[in-house]
């Protein structure tokens, strides 16, 4: 019970998220991500193959380093100042390839400036193999609590032609989020667990 607990809100938001993820797969072939963080790291919950060969290796439920993805520094963007800390205050942030240059703490602090002003995280890491773009989904009360990004093979599409479509995907997913919750399935705890009366 409690790691259907933990799990909870995690698959919730896929559920909720699932159409729109399959319209943007469909309106641009790509790999698509859906993500939250958990534990300063960008937690994979749902996904999307396309129609690229890509060096992506993760399966849904796999946690990534936020820092070489869009959707990982999207999120650490609006974690907390500790969180943040965590992750960049050591300078030993997972950085996936030597022929990537790795960037600074610092100039990772001012990437997730930019990220909370535009509400957008746009990377194209000289030399990576992909880049990719991500956008914040948010619940009822406007918190980001997950983001929904593409990744593409570097030199193929634009990444400007994207922002677009996955700004309106992460604004429907944000929309079904402060919509009204589905119907129970099953009763209150409380009432399922009420002795049966005798026969």
């Amino acid at each position: 019970m409690e790691l259907a607990q933990t799990a909870k809100p995690m698959l919730y938001i896929r559920e909720l998220a699932s159409p729109a993820l399959d319209n943007l797969e469909r309106a641009t072939g790509l790999h698509v991500q859906l993500a939250m963080l958990e534990d300063g790291d960008a937690r994979i919950i749902d996904r999307r193959i396309g129609k690229q060969d890509l060096p992506i290796y993760y399966h849904i439920g796999d946690a990534m380093p936020p820092v070489p993805t869009a959707v990982g520094r999207l999120l650490l963007a609006f974690a907390s100042p500790t969180v943040i800390s965590d992750v960049l205050d050591d300078d030993a942030f997972i950085w996936p390839s030597f022929d990537s240059p790795r960037p600074t703490p610092q100039e990772i602090r001012d990437d997730l400036d930019a990220i909370r002003r535009t509400r957008l995280a746009v990377l194209t890491t000289p030399g990576a193999p992909v880049h990719s773009v991500a956008a914040p989904v948010t619940d009822r009360t406007k918190s980001v609590v997950a983001a929904v990004g593409v990744v593409v093979r570097t030199g193929t599409i634009p990444l400007q032609q994207l922002v677009p479509l996955v700004k309106a995907t992460a604004k429907d997913i944000s929309r079904r989020l402060a919509g009204p919750k589905p119907r129970r399935t099953l009763p209150p705890w409380e009432e399922a667990s009420k002795a049966r009366p005798s026969a």
